[in-house]
């Protein structure tokens, strides 16, 4: 935090060379990244808490098939995703702007906008929570309490 105050016209972190510039005010910069980071904190915290409860429901059989499951499937799945780009099923240009989307470009601009991801992350974290306690109460009525 203390190396950004003193020269912003750096890019010292990730978020900063992405984010750090979009309000034009060091100040607003600077908590909008805290707070865009607290968001991803939090919703690194609850993914956790509804994979833990996920898995707190399945039998160690089972985690196993999933924990070397879920990696094969992707893999077939950007596979498969790479070659109908190869072939020209799909095009890069529909992907490229989700991606953007999700960023938060705002074209002309220059800088990324930093409340789109900020929303997305909210939206998501909301989810996994809602996942979470949805896994909670059937792991009370699996264990009969």
């Amino acid at each position: 935090m203390l190396s950004l105050m003193g020269d912003q016209s750096k890019n010292v972190s990730f978020y900063w060379s992405l984010y750090g510039h979009f309000y034009k005010n060091g100040v607003l910069n600077i908590l909008s990244m805290i707070l865009t980071n607290l968001i991803f904190l939090l919703l690194v915290a609850a993914g956790g808490m509804m994979l833990g409860a996920l898995f707190a429901l399945l039998n160690r059989r089972q985690q196993r098939a999933i924990l070397v499951g879920i990696p094969l499937v992707l893999i077939v799945i950007f596979t498969i995703i790479g070659r109908m780009v190869s072939e020209k099923v799909i095009t890069w240009e529909r992907i490229d702007n989700f991606i953007r989307f999700v960023m938060g470009d705002t074209g002309p601009m220059g800088h990324l906008n930093p409340v789109v991801p900020s929303i997305i992350m909210l939206v998501l974290m909301l989810a996994c929570l809602a996942i979470s306690r949805w896994l909670n109460v059937r792991l009370r009525l699996k264990r009969g309490e």
